[in-house]
């Protein structure tokens, strides 16, 4: 795939989330374009916002545990951070600090 191809829905994804975030009610046309429902886009709202998220988010995620919640939030971090291929990169750059260390 041409790279604009893989940027796109990433970026709609982190618009997306940062929406989500900052609590604005989405548009009809934005659910659309984000292939979402006004009920998915409020759970995936409560789901981010709270550091201790209710046992009903939980369930209707289907994740079974709030660790489960934090390695979600974590790797959608890392991919905003080095995008999609973050944990080769993370790794990388984990192993130029080791190294870095030894020295």
């Amino acid at each position: 795939a041409e790279p604009e191809d893989t940027e796109a829905p990433g970026k709609r994804l982190r618009l997306w989330m940062l929406q989500s975030l900052a609590g604005d009610e989405p548009s009809e046309d934005i659910l659309e374009k984000m292939n979402t429902t006004k009920e998915e886009w409020n759970m995936t709202s409560r789901l981010f916002r709270d550091d201790d998220p209710q046992d009903d988010v939980l369930k209707w995620f289907g994740m079974p545990s709030k660790e489960d919640v934090s390695n979600l939030k974590r790797g959608l971090a890392c991919m905003n951070t080095f995008r999609c291929d973050f944990e080769k990169k993370m790794q990388k750059y984990w192993n130029s600090f080791k190294d870095g260390c030894k020295g």
